[in-house]
């Protein structure tokens, strides 16, 4: 169980990272957001050093100015590893906008973490924050092998 202080540091804490203010007033709406399960990341280059990222852009928080999904880099491995438990990087953030939103998916993302070698698995993370303070918890895609 998070307490009022907890949500309120998850919250804020994902908020600055990704540029957004500081929410100080409670949320209305008692629960966290729910996790984007369209959340992917394809097409990784290590000679563009970029990829592509897609979520679900029919949810709420992409209509919402203040809203956004954030996505975290994992450091690269190589492609036997079958578990990865970190670190995690910040890499990038899609805002939401009023009105019509981000359009997914965002091709040739070029923001990372970790420089990208061809044939290392890297995993990807994301967390959906909403304009009233809500953060979700982590939540991951399938890994990704690094191709030219």
């Amino acid at each position: 169980t998070l307490t009022g202080m907890n949500m309120f540091i998850q919250g804020n804490a994902a908020r600055l990272t990704a540029g957004l203010s500081l929410v100080t007033a409670a949320p209305a709406a008692l629960g966290l957001p729910a996790g984007d399960p369209a959340f992917a990341v394809t097409n990784m280059s290590d000679g563009g050093q970029n990829y592509d990222l897609a979520f679900d852009d029919g949810f709420d928080w992409n209509t919402e100015t203040g809203g956004g999904i954030m996505w975290y880099q994992g450091k690269p491995v190589a492609s036997s590893h079958t578990f990865f438990g970190g670190p995690w990087r910040y890499v990038g953030v899609a805002l939401g906008v009023d009105p019509g939103g981000t359009a997914s998916p965002l091709i040739g993302v070029g923001a990372l973490g970790f420089t990208l070698v061809e044939t290392q698995k890297v995993w990807w993370a994301a967390r959906i924050i909403r304009a009233d303070g809500r953060c979700s918890t982590l939540f991951r895609c399938d890994p990704v092998i690094v191709a030219v």
